[in-house]
């Protein structure tokens, strides 16, 4: 046996047992490759983890809502097989208002009569809004499953130029005005251009910027605005739902799937160093023909690898720059929307009927804490 048959003891090594390093780890297996997964902290998924937070009490700490995961992927590793379940949200916003509310979602002719209560024309430009957004989406959907054209590279990175090239070019001028205006200008400009009255634009204004940390007025926002339609729940387009468990459902499923596939995972493992062909971590080494990184680039090219490796200088200072927002390493307390009081909730929005508090619970856009003895304990944790 060879040296490096000895030294190099996997095909490939992930680092991070975030969703994305555990699909590309189940991939890699699937390919019969031989994979090995280390995570820093004790439990697989990254931002998609669901913890206690008190006994008795568990809620999804970063992420917690779902649309982005192809179907594709859930088709290919059997996530459903591993007790994997979605369910949409009826409403995709909730908007208190000083006297009153307004909903957005459970179709679009139930929006529109929400909007008229504020405008007729807004009520009226709601399917032209949507339909804009859809077809730029449709466009960038064909495109996301697919390996990005490298700058720089060769005849293979040209024809995928191209072959993207000729997506765009199939629109009309006005989708392409649409499509440019979406990538460039802000989300308050955009709304404005389509809405005149401001709690619609507010409820829409939200989805600019959750997740961005940017302004609603700041270039580019618009773009989050199609983000929120680019995905898809059961089939259906534009659809966001939420997994049963929380979002650490959907990396359990994963982890189980890898597993199954031969991969090792590791957890409560420290990556230091990112060196050719191996993995330094304070427990030792691990060596591997190909690393791959699930971590955040300011982590990766900043302090795991050698930025004196970087191909421009001008990246660390880029890097440096960038600004993120800090989660506990073991906290799961950053996220709990808690309701005043569930009386209150039930009295507000279910009419005081202890039957109807499932819909209170999935009436809006986030979650309620409530007691997991109460009778409605699974819907509450259901969305």
């Amino acid at each position: 046996m060879s040296y490096d048959a000895v030294v190099r003891k996997y095909d490939a090594c992930v680092v991070g047992a975030g969703h994305n390093g555990l699909t590309c780890a189940c991939y890699l297996a699937k390919a019969g490759l031989k994979v090995k997964v280390l995570e820093r902290r004790g439990v697989v998924g990254g931002a998609a983890v669901t913890e206690e937070f008190h006994p008795g009490f568990r809620n999804s700490v970063a992420a917690y809502t779902v649309s982005l995961l192809q179907a594709k992927v859930i088709d290919d590793l059997g996530l459903a097989g591993h007790g994997l379940r979605i369910v949409e949200r009826p409403l995709s916003n909730f908007l208190p208002l000083e006297n009153g509310y307004l909903k957005v979602g459970g179709g679009v002719e139930a929006t529109q009569r929400e909007f008229a209560r504020f405008s007729q024309r807004d009520a009226k430009r709601l399917p032209s809004y949507w339909k804009s957004l859809e077809r730029i989406a449709d466009v960038l959907r064909a495109m996301a499953l697919e390996t990005p054209p490298n700058v720089g590279g060769g005849v293979r990175d040209l024809l995928r130029l191209l072959s993207n090239a000729g997506r765009l070019k199939k629109l009309d001028m006005g989708a392409r005005r649409d499509l440019l205006g979406l990538f460039t200008r802000s989300a308050a400009d955009w709304l404005e251009d389509w809405f005149e009255s401001e709690p619609v634009r507010a409820a829409f204004g939200f989805d600019a910027v959750v997740g961005a940390y940017a302004s609603p007025y700041h270039p580019g926002t618009a773009y989050v605005l199609l983000h929120h339609c680019f995905g898809e729940v059961n089939g259906k387009r534009g659809i966001w739902g939420h997994a049963i468990g929380g979002m650490g459902a959907i990396t359990q499923a994963l982890a189980a799937e890898a597993r199954r596939l031969g991969v090792e995972i590791e957890c409560g493992v420290a990556v230091e160093k990112i060196l050719d062909g191996k993995v330094v971590t304070r427990n030792g080494e691990v060596a591997a023909r190909a690393i791959v990184a699930n971590v955040n680039p300011k982590l990766l090219f900043l302090e795991l690898v050698d930025s004196a490796r970087l191909f421009d200088a001008r990246l660390a200072v880029l890097l440096r720059s960038i600004k993120q927002p800090a989660i506990a390493d073991d906290s799961p307390r950053n996220r709990i929307p808690v309701a005043p009081d569930l009386l209150c909730v039930l009295h507000q929005h279910a009419g005081g009927d202890l039957g109807n508090i499932a819909k209170c619970f999935r009436h809006g856009i986030g979650y309620f804490v409530v007691p997991q003895d109460i009778p409605t304990r699974h819907a509450a944790h259901e969305g």
